[in-house]
Formats: C-alpha cells, sequence, structure tokens
C-alpha cells in the first residue's frame, strides 16, 4: 500500500491526501491495482491482506476499504456478530475479539464481547441519543460515562442509536456513525472527521465563529460559540430563524439556522453576486456580509455606498432577495423586477464595480454591465419612493448618478428610459 500526496505523481487521482492506494508489480511495472475491491488489513510495514467486508484486523494492524485500488481508513467500532456454535467470544471473522464493544456489520446491533460470552447490549441505549466510545487499540472499545475524562490523544467515534418498535411488537435498532459534526457535553467539545474519527477539541477558532451540536433539541442548544486554547470553554447561543454565522469546523461552510431544521452547515454559496447576512451582531446591529469563494468564506463590513448583494438564502430555488446595508445595518428584501431597473453588484468591488444584479422571473442574477454609449439602467434603490438615479456602465466600471437625459433601456430591447420630476421610468415604444 502506498500514500497519496498532494505532490504525487498520482495526486490528480484521488480526493484529498487522506487516501492510500493498492500497488502491484508486474515485469518491473508498478502500478495501481484497480481491481482492489474489498477491505485490506495493513501491518507497519504498509503490507495489505485482503480480508471480508465485515471482518476485522487483529491489534497489529490496520482496516482500509479500497474501491479501484483507491483506499480509506475504516474508522469505527470493530465488527462482530453473535458467537458461533462452539465460541463464546463474539464473532469477528478473521480475527478474535474480546473485551470490547463491536456493532454488526449493519450496524443493526450492538454487542458486548467478554472471553466468557457475548451479549446484546441494546438495552443500555435509549432511543434519539448520542453515544460517545473510546477505543485504546482500535480494538478494545467502551462506552464513555463521564466526558470529563477524555483527552486529546483519546480515539473517539460518536453513534446516534435509534430503537423503533412495530405494531407487532418486534423492535430494530440502529447504531448511527457520526461524521463531520460537532458535539457537546456539559464539559467537553469533541469534531468528528469525515471519516469518523472523532477528538476532544483543544484549540477554539475566533469568537466569531461558530459550532453546529449535532445533538440540538431546539434552537436554544444548537449553536454554540467557543473560546480557549488548551481548555475550550463553550456558551450556547440562542439561534434565531433564518439567520447565518461562519463555520468554525470549516471555512467553507456557512451555517443557516430556521425553526423546522434547527441550525445545519452546508457549503457557502460562490455564485457571483451572492452574500449571506453576518447574524453576529456589533452594538445590536447586523453589520456584516458573508461572502465565499474557492478559498472559503470571510464575514467583511457591509457595503453600504448603493450598491446590494443577492441573497444566497433560496426561496424555491430561486434568489429573489437582495441585501442591502446602511449604516443601521443589513437587510434582505425582494429585488426589483420593475422594467429597467437593475443593483450595482457590490461583490463586484475589487474589480470597480463592472457588474450590475438583474431580477428577473422570481430570482436576481449578477452579469456584466453594458458599456454600450447611451445604454443605462435605473437605479432600483429608491430615495423617498422613487426611483431618481441612473446607472451608467463604462470600461472603468458602473456609477449611478441623478437621470436627467433619455437613455436607451439596457435591459429591455426597445425600451427608453426617461427621468421627469427626480423619478426614472423605462416604457416601450
Amino acid at each position: 500500500m502506498v500514500y497519496y500526496h498532494k505532490n504525487s505523481a498520482f495526486s490528480g487521482s484521488v480526493d484529498g491526501e487522506t487516501k492510500y492506494g493498492i500497488v502491484k508489480a508486474t515485469d518491473n511495472t508498478i502500478s495501481i491495482d484497480d481491481a482492489a475491491d474489498t477491505n485490506y488489513c495493513v501491518d507497519a510495514n504498509m503490507v495489505a491482506t485482503a480480508i471480508g467486508g465485515s471482518s476485522n484486523c487483529d491489534a497489529t494492524k490496520t482496516r482500509y476499504n479500497c474501491n479501484n485500488g483507491i483506499c480509506t481508513l475504516v474508522a469505527a467500532l470493530p465488527v462482530c456478530d453473535l458467537a458461533t456454535a462452539g465460541e463464546t467470544t463474539c464473532d469477528a471473522s478473521l480475527s478474535t475479539i474480546t473485551s470490547t464493544l463491536c456493532v454488526k456489520a449493519d450496524n443493526s446491533a450492538i454487542f458486548e464481547s467478554t472471553p466468557t460470552a457475548c451479549a446484546d447490549k441494546a438495552a443500555d441505549y435509549e432511543d434519539g441519543n448520542y453515544y460517545i466510545f473510546k477505543c485504546t487499540d482500535g480494538k478494545t472499545c467502551s462506552k464513555v460515562t463521564d466526558a470529563s475524562t477524555l483527552t486529546a490523544s483519546d480515539q473517539l467515534y460518536i453513534y446516534k442509536f435509534t430503537s423503533t418498535t412495530a405494531g407487532d411488537g418486534t423492535t430494530t435498532v440502529s447504531l448511527d456513525q457520526q461524521k463531520d459534526i460537532s458535539y457537546f457535553t456539559a464539559t467537553k467539545l469533541l469534531h468528528c472527521d469525515s471519516d469518523g474519527r472523532c477528538a476532544l477539541v483543544t484549540t477554539a477558532t475566533p469568537t466569531d465563529y461558530y459550532y453546529v451540536n449535532v445533538a440540538a433539541t431546539g434552537l436554544t442548544d444548537s449553536l454554540y460559540q467557543c473560546t480557549g486554547s488548551g481548555t475550550v470553554t463553550c456558551t450556547a447561543i440562542t439561534a434565531e430563524d433564518n439567520k447565518n454565522y461562519l463555520d468554525a469546523t470549516d471555512s467553507k461552510n456557512v451555517i443557516h439556522c430556521t425553526t423546522a431544521d434547527l441550525c445545519t452547515s452546508a457549503a457557502g454559496s460562490t455564485t457571483a453576486g451572492q452574500a449571506y447576512i453576518d447574524s453576529r451582531e456589533t452594538g445590536g446591529k447586523q453589520l456584516n456580509v458573508i461572502t465565499c469563494n474557492s478559498d472559503g468564506c470571510t464575514s467583511s463590513t457591509g457595503i453600504t455606498t448603493g450598491q446590494v448583494y443577492i441573497d444566497a438564502i433560496q426561496d424555491n430555488s430561486k434568489n429573489p432577495n437582495v441585501i442591502t446595508c446602511t449604516a443601521a445595518g443589513c437587510t434582505s428584501g425582494a429585488g426589483s423586477t420593475t422594467d429597467g431597473q437593475a443593483y450595482i453588484d457590490a461583490t463586484d468591488k475589487d474589480n470597480g464595480y463592472k457588474k450590475v444584479i438583474k431580477c428577473t422571473g422570481g430570482t436576481c442574477a449578477s452579469e456584466a454591465g453594458s458599456t454600450t454609449a447611451g445604454q443605462a439602467y435605473i437605479d432600483a434603490i429608491q430615495s423617498g419612493g422613487q426611483n431618481p438615479n441612473v446607472i451608467i456602465c463604462t470600461a472603468t466600471g458602473c456609477t449611478s448618478s441623478p437621470g436627467s437625459n433619455t437613455y436607451t433601456d439596457a435591459i429591455t430591447n426597445g425600451n427608453t428610459i426617461t427621468c421627469e420630476a427626480g423619478n426614472c421610468a423605462s416604457t416601450g415604444g
């Protein structure tokens, strides 16, 4: 088995650096074995031995799952089943496990294997609860009953236990391993990576970032803010409906909170013109917006000089709203769909404001402003209930100023924009 580094010759064939590959040698040629489609036990010398899908490795080896020769670490409780005839410990296929908790291959049961018995332990768990498990060598695992004893070096996994009883009295259970989540106990913050490995968090991110609690019961405990290094202290933040926050565990994600779904984290929109109102307040005001690009999401003071952002929060898969920021804060409202009206795109500041935002058909989108001589847009930002300004774009950027002439409508073919008595309107003919 070989390890993929981002600078290796094979790096283009894998996603990320936490991948490994099974290699084969034939006639002095070394290549990835794309026929490797099973689990492998790998020893300290990176020698891989194929095993069955529900088998474990002995204590000196580590288990990997491979698909077309590309492998990922299997990080989970040991796999087992009830003892077979003539055996006392739980059946773990190619290896023997004792003195450990283990789960069935399909996660439909949890057992405790001891030197003298294999016992179903489902009765020790409650429906809907999350449980932390600590493994001392990858094969000897126990349920954590006192989270205050956990240390940064502990090998941990978190499972959610679900129990369902049918009308005939039959009970089925499942153990769902938690991945890419944060979990809070009374005294500890744990984070689980995408491969299922969990660890105690010992250094919190800056205070303008937040953590989503996977075990939340409502908006009052769905969001946490943490501080400290060595010893991390976390405080529950009462989230509100339709609010957005930076994600402490993934710089490319934005946390969105709603009454229906509580707080969830997802990749932030990198669509041109789109942003989120940062719900973190300064002096009781929401003055910042969150913008995202390929490098991640950041929060900055919203632009207050007449430009707007497209609200990245969708309604029925559309983006009908725009975000306007003033000294009083940033607010979201329906984008104007009136003929001829548009906005200057605030996210294009570094490029000289060369884009405009148009809202049609229930959605708003950013595009390059027309630089055709004589064409203009009505600035949708109102003053006193009227639209006195027009947006004119040149090679150096788009600017808004009071309209004083007749212009060719840059949006609607055949329309003319006329500005009279402090108001500009687009008409046909």
